[in-house]
Order: structure tokens, then C-alpha cells, then sequence
């Protein structure tokens, strides 16, 4: 079982802010685990959420092309 990270490590891991990354917890962007007031977080929830904005951003990125095509086919 891997140890859970405290919003300092996470936020480091992340690259963000530490009130940043509790701003997206808190909006259940990403996963958080409570203890008592401790916010703490897996790696592995960290690695999953970046995977998925890594996956979001690809797919924004190819119906941006697929946009811009069309509007050239319009023209």
C-alpha cells in the first residue's frame, strides 16, 4: 500500500499550489481522503487524475482540428 500523500506533497508532485490542488478536492475534481481536519491523497488517485486531463486536453485538441477543417470547408 502506498503512504498517503499531505497537500504539500501532493501539490509538489502535481506541480500546482497547495490551495490550488484543496480548491479542486473540495470541488471533487480530484480524489481526496479525510482524517479528522487532515486532507491526505493516494499517488495513485494523483497519477489517475493527471492521466485524465491528459486524455481531456488530447481530446479537446483533435475536435479543435476538427472544427478548424470544417470552417475551412465552409469558407
Amino acid at each position: 500500500m502506498e503512504r498517503l500523500l499531505d497537500v504539500q506533497e501532493a501539490a509538489d508532485l502535481l506541480r500546482i499550489a497547495p490551495g490550488t490542488l484543496l480548491h479542486r478536492a473540495q470541488k471533487g475534481e480530484v480524489p481526496r481522503v479525510k482524517d479528522g481536519s487532515r486532507v491526505l491523497f493516494r499517488p495513485a488517485d494523483l497519477r489517475a487524475y493527471v492521466e485524465a486531463r491528459l486524455q481531456s486536453q488530447k481530446r479537446t485538441r483533435k475536435m479543435s482540428q476538427s472544427v478548424r477543417g470544417i470552417a475551412a470547408l465552409v469558407r
